[in-house]
């Protein structure tokens, strides 16, 4: 019997389909780097730092492309299509200036970026029959 491998993709969803349900965010993994596991206190030290940094950017006087972008990057988050190029020419300007609207939608979109999104398993149900 000749066993196959597995491909990235096929180890990933077995990683995925492994944990409890309320531990799946969604994530984009980069499956052509190796994959590398952080000493829990690294870990601990970024996630106060994109807290720390997304209260500045949303709290500050203005809204700064260039922090969001490294707060995304830090927290291997990927905003959806366009959002990035919606939001460069809002850079720099202070968001009392901003229409009210405008102001509330970038400020919930950039928020959305850092909530997980549940991922459910391409599995059968527990239930047996």
């Amino acid at each position: 019997m000749i066993m196959r491998q597995k491909t990235k993709n096929e180890i990933v969803k077995a990683v995925i389909d492994a944990l409890p349900k309320d531990q799946r965010a969604h994530r984009m993994i980069d499956l052509d780097q190796p994959f590398k596991l952080e000493p829990k206190p690294l870990i601990a030290l970024r996630d106060s730092v994109i807290k720390t940094g997304l209260k500045d950017l949303l709290e500050g006087g203005y809204f700064s492309i260039c922090k969001f972008e490294r707060l995304i990057d830090l927290a291997k988050v990927y905003p959806p299509a366009g959002l990035l190029k919606t939001l460069r020419p809002l850079h720099c300007i202070n968001w009392a200036d901003m229409d009210p609207d405008t102001r509330a939608q970038a400020q919930q979109h950039i928020i959305a970026c850092f909530i997980p999104v549940e991922v459910e398993a391409d599995s059968e149900p527990d239930d047996p029959k």
